[in-house]
């Protein structure tokens, strides 16, 4: 039923995560390589980050004065 179909759809993410974090005695270096690739990733991470950061400074500089509207304007957007 609902169950099972849920299951399968989780399932690969699961399994992908699994093969990545557990290590196999038979592919020693696939391990390695992939926590090489992890660490790239993760710096690639903190980059991205730094940038969202960065952006997130100047949106909101640009974005608060949208923000500082008066509450007559929330009703009109939210029209349903």
């Amino acid at each position: 039923g609902m169950g099972s179909s849920t299951k399968a759809s989780f399932t690969p993410f699961v399994d992908i995560r699994v093969y990545q974090t557990l290590p196999t005695d038979e592919d020693e270096d696939e391990d390695k390589e992939s926590s090489v690739t992890a660490l790239f990733t993760s710096e690639l991470l903190r980059q991205e980050q730094a940038k969202l950061n960065e952006a997130r400074k100047i949106s909101v500089v640009n974005v608060n004065p949208t923000n500082i509207r008066p509450h007559s304007d929330t009703p009109e957007i939210r029209k349903y």
